[in-house]
């Protein structure tokens, strides 16, 4: 199956498949990438990225989709100059509380 995968590979279709994906950590991988405006123009480049951020997107499960784009918006704004992470993300939301400026970042 990945040398198909691999054969047939497209980011775009990729991405939109991790998008509807069953799996909660998958989605939220999906959703970085498109934050971050990533691309990768491989199979294996992307299968890389996914293996690397599997951990953290799992214990970001736990947290709400509101809560997610608290922490993708608090990276984007305090974080911009450095390459931010899904772990920047359990970072924020482990020692920070919400403010009364509601994000608008759509994660």
């Amino acid at each position: 199956m990945a040398s198909k995968n691999r054969d047939n590979y497209e980011f775009k279709s990729y991405i939109k498949k991790m998008m509807t994906d069953k799996n909660r950590h998958i989605q939220i991988i999906a959703k970085y990438i498109v934050t971050r405006g990533l691309t990768f123009d491989t199979y294996d480049k992307i299968q890389v990225v996914i293996k690397r951020h599997l951990r953290p997107a799992k214990q970001l499960c736990a947290f709400t989709d509101e809560e997610l784009r608290f922490a993708a918006e608090t990276c984007q704004q305090k974080y911009s100059n450095i390459d931010w992470t899904l772990e920047t993300m359990l970072k924020v939301l482990s020692s920070s509380k919400k403010t009364k400026n509601e994000p608008t970042l759509r994660f």
